[in-house]
């Protein structure tokens, strides 16, 4: 909710161009924080609740994992700083993307141990009130500035307050971790990095293919996606829960149930996104530079929808057909890559209208894959 206000609210104390830049920043911020991790996050949530009797064991390995991530950090930065050399982007906003990124890890990594040690209250309030700090640090400085990059500044500096103790406390005893460690790390990059990159593929892609105008109506309107995919994951931590238990003793319950599940959230999103969509695109909500017309609505409503229908890989993993998802992921990243060519090559013309249609292509095959994969896997014997 935090986030989606913030959107909303940026957008009407910025100018269409400063728009496109703080998503830039957040764009950055997000796939990058989840590109940082994806070797030891899915780790923490495994093995960080068997460690969090043992505070010194659990110490050690809160530090191999920042180093990990550290290390994946400066990858990362080298090779951002070289991609905006190249295409003259604006470095200042990139530096201060990358910065962000780092607090940003440093700080979930911290959260989970909190969430380890089962203090769900305090878990909830420090991510709430970062959430809040920053937002209203940003939205202040960009009611009184109206500019994109002192904004973004101010969001970066009061991440880094909030965040300076635990920084320095790793940095003052970093280690270098085992090679086993590092090892059991690598196994999860692949799939997490396919993974973290397909969460934000269209806006990779809008923001790469799309003008600043363009992407800042794309961004805006993608609210409607961010709260559709925030209660999908909402229910999802629910459903997750329980299937384990429902497949173990029979899959194709299993995959009947996640099937009314997906069919009731659609039915649900379709009629609340509706109305939001209305409220967004109303001359009483919407920002003064936003041109959107019904079709741009119906497309974005379109591709809210069946990206929150997407039970199915929580599914596939409960079922272990990790490879299969995995297959999947890889054959849809090609696909939506072919997809932004097209638009870059034939449909360009068409606009945010093009775009969006075209990535709504991309999530329904992506779709029916899953949901063919996992009416396979409802066969199976066994799960694990």
């Amino acid at each position: 909710m935090v986030a989606a206000l913030k959107g909303f609210a940026y957008a009407h104390l910025l100018s269409f161009d400063q728009y496109a830049q703080i998503n830039y920043y957040l764009l950055i911020v997000g796939l990058g924080a989840l590109l940082v991790g994806s070797g030891v996050i899915v780790r923490c949530h495994s093995e960080m609740p068997l460690l969090a009797s043992n505070e010194k064991e659990l110490s050690e390995f809160v530090l191999n994992v920042k180093w990990f991530g550290g290390v994946c950090w400066l990858v990362g930065l080298i090779g951002l700083i070289g991609y905006g050399v190249l295409s003259d982007a604006p470095m200042l906003i990139f530096l201060l993307s990358l910065v962000q990124v780092l607090v940003f890890f440093v700080f979930t990594v911290d959260l989970m141990v909190v969430k380890s040690k089962k203090r769900f209250v305090e878990y909830a309030k420090r991510l709430l009130c970062r959430n809040l700090f920053i937002a209203l640090a940003g939205l202040c400085v960009a009611f009184v500035t109206v500019n994109a990059t002192y904004a973004i500044l101010a969001e970066v500096l009061v991440g880094g307050i909030l965040c300076f103790k635990s920084l320095m406390s790793w940095l003052v005893k970093m280690v270098v971790p085992s090679r086993t460690f590092l090892l059991d790390c690598l196994k999860f990059v692949p799939v997490t990095c396919v993974g973290a990159f397909m969460q934000y593929v269209d806006r990779v892609f809008a923001a790469y293919y799309l003008s600043p105008k363009d992407f800042s109506r794309f961004s805006y309107l993608s609210l409607v996606v961010m709260v559709a995919l925030s209660i999908q994951q909402l229910i999802n931590t629910r459903v997750i829960t329980l299937l384990p238990e429902i497949c173990l003793d029979n899959p194709r319950a299993g995959f009947r149930y996640v099937v009314r599940i997906s069919f009731s959230v659609c039915l649900f999103l379709s009629v609340a996104l509706l109305c939001l969509l209305w409220l967004l695109q109303s001359r009483w909500f919407a920002a003064e530079w936003l041109e959107a017309s019904a079709g741009v609505g119906a497309v974005f409503l379109m591709c809210a929808i069946l990206r929150s229908a997407d039970f199915y890989t929580s599914y596939l993993l409960v079922m272990s057909q990790r490879n299969k998802l995995l297959a999947v992921q890889l054959c849809m990243l090609g696909l939506f890559f072919i997809l932004s060519v097209f638009y870059s090559l034939i449909f360009e013309s068409g606009g945010i209208f093009a775009f969006v249609s075209l990535m709504c292509v991309g999530f329904s095959v992506q779709l029916l894959f899953l949901i063919f994969f996992s009416w396979r896997a409802s066969f199976a014997k066994k799960t694990i």
